[in-house]
């Protein structure tokens, strides 16, 4: 026998299921065209009962949605005029102790105003590199940044490996 999963409107109607399973012949009796019959009466209830509870909701109103990029432009222009840090300060300090490690292994304290000159520098140079990408993505008559996008755009301006 299959399971059948329930749900909260088979569960308002289970009381009937027990009701009928009593007053009729036990299941191993049965033939399986008759179970068949009998099971899909329910579901058919139930669908039934779903529809009629979700009418009245959808009879509401819909949920505004904005046009594609809307919130990517309104999220840009905030971004813009935000003079905060965009990275998250404790990731970025682990990161630069590694760094700070793999080079040298005397230097291993950092003044706070060094860290947050760094972190600044950081962000205004992938902010270049993005627009430099976003740029080489609008040349190639696309929309959306890729990978080879950003691979020319740290090739022509010299950062990485040498070409």
């Amino acid at each position: 026998m299959a399971r059948v999963k329930t749900t909260p409107a088979s569960r308002k109607t289970g009381k009937k299921k027990a009701a009928r399973a009593s007053t009729s012949t036990p299941r191993s009796q049965q033939s399986p065209g008759r179970r068949r019959a009998q099971q899909e009466e329910p579901q058919e209830a139930e669908e039934e009962e779903e529809e009629a509870a979700a009418a009245p909701e959808t009879q509401g109103r819909k949920k505004r949605r904005n046009k594609a990029g809307t919130v990517a432009l309104r999220e840009i222009r905030q971004f813009q005029r935000s003079s905060k840090l965009l990275i998250p300060a404790a990731p970025f300090m682990r990161c630069v102790r590694q760094i700070t490690q793999q080079f040298s292994t005397e230097v291993s304290r950092w003044t706070p105003e060094a860290v947050v000159a760094l972190q600044e520098a950081a962000e205004e140079c992938l902010v270049h590199l993005f627009e430099d990408g976003m740029l080489c993505a609008i040349h190639a008559r696309r929309v959306t940044l890729m990978t080879k996008d950003i691979q020319l755009a740290r090739r022509l301006g010299g950062i990485g490996r040498p070409w």
